[in-house]
């Protein structure tokens, strides 16, 4: 018996190869389209990985600028800029442009590299102490909001500015002396609020209504708050609202909380510290020798045999009383009282080495300072 297959079974087996062949067609186009945008993938996110790194590079080298080459920049004319270089993790690089744009203000312009070529640039608005422009704000030896007493033999001295104080050697400041001499073109002494000479020429009866520099002092040194202080300060004493009784020691180590340093004998083991002592409440100094910055956040006494050199900040009155001697210069917040054979002598040197604190020297972001995108 034969078996004959019909037209319909026949036909359907010619259809069947076709779309076989277009279906594995079409597989492969999608399996190629699936390749192709994969490696996309793989390329945009390499880029951006690549980017980012790069981007890390730059901010990270502006940060390694900002902590380190404060003092090299310093040094640097306004206007003019220090390119500094470096590595950053293991496949990127930076390449940092100092802008000086004032005494105390530069801009911080890095480039994030990969293999050599710039792939990521930002920059940042920073700030840094200048002793001289820090010290050329404070025009006035002693200032005080509400009023200045000199009474007894006390006295304001302000006929050696330059010159170095105590028994410093003429090398002590020598270098920054420039500097200082435009701080104080006209003397040290205002009476109300005009120049007049030196308190050594002022007659009795003037001295005993001074009144300098009117302006009420700031705590702060350019950005740097209170807080800020607190923070870099070699020694921190006292509590919020107490009262800290402390005598000078000249004896080192430098780590002894009664050791500001030694500025009557400079050139012993502890003549060069300059520390940054930060008080909290009010402050009895009942004698010795010490030098640097002192921020108190209360009222300073400074009581008999006690000679400090630099700068003095207080948000309450300061009082020097018998024989204690300040070289530098005074902020109160309140009034400063000078009694018996009390004295101040301003003095550049004295205020250009305590400023010269390399923690106060450190580059910070100014307030507003975020990330700067290049346009």
């Amino acid at each position: 018996m034969r078996s004959v297959a019909g037209p319909g079974v026949a036909g359907d087996g010619g259809f069947a190869i076709p779309l076989i062949l277009m279906v594995l067609l079409a597989a492969t186009a999608a399996g190629h389209l699936l390749h192709y945008l994969a490696h996309q993938e793989l390329t945009v996110a390499g880029a951006e990985r690549e980017l980012l790194i790069a981007r890390l590079a730059a901010e990270g080298g502006v940060r390694a600028v900002a902590g380190t080459a404060a003092g090299l920049l310093a040094a640097a004319p306004v206007g003019d800029s220090t390119v500094v270089e470096g590595a950053h993790g293991l496949r990127g690089s930076y390449r940092v442009a100092a802008h000086r744009l004032t005494r105390e203000i530069y801009l911080l312009a890095g480039e994030g590299m990969m293999d050599g070529a710039a792939r990521a640039k930002t920059g940042r608005l920073t700030w840094a102490l200048d002793a001289g422009a820090r010290l050329g704000a404070l025009p006035a030896a002693v200032a005080a909001p509400a009023s200045i007493s000199v009474t007894g033999s006390a006295l304001i001295a302000g006929d050696r500015v330059t010159a170095p104080p105590l028994a410093w050697s003429a090398a002590e400041c020598a270098p920054q002396l420039p500097v200082a001499d435009s701080i104080f073109p006209h003397g040290v002494v205002a009476e109300s609020g005009r120049w007049v000479p030196p308190a050594a020429t002022l007659e009795p009866a003037r001295q005993q209504r001074l009144a300098l520099d009117l302006n009420p002092p700031s705590l702060n040194l350019g950005v740097l708050s209170f807080q800020d202080l607190a923070e870099l300060a070699d020694i921190t004493l006292g509590v919020p609202g107490g009262s800290t009784r402390v005598h000078l020691g000249s004896g080192c180590p430098a780590t002894a909380a009664g050791n500001w340093g030694t500025p009557l004998s400079p050139a012993g083991s502890c003549g060069a510290y300059l520390p940054v002592v930060v008080v909290r409440g009010s402050l009895e100094v009942t004698g010795g020798e010490g030098q640097g910055v002192l921020v108190v956040d209360g009222g300073a006494n400074l009581l008999a045999n006690t000679t400090f050199a630099g700068l003095v900040l207080a948000t309450e009155a300061v009082r020097l009383a018998d024989d204690a001697r300040v070289a530098g210069w005074i902020r109160s917040g309140d009034r400063v009282l000078l009694e018996g054979r009390a004295r101040v002598e301003a003095s550049a040197c004295a205020g250009l080495r305590a400023l010269s604190h390399a923690g106060l020297g450190t580059m910070r972001a100014l307030p507003a300072g975020s990330w700067l995108e290049p346009v």
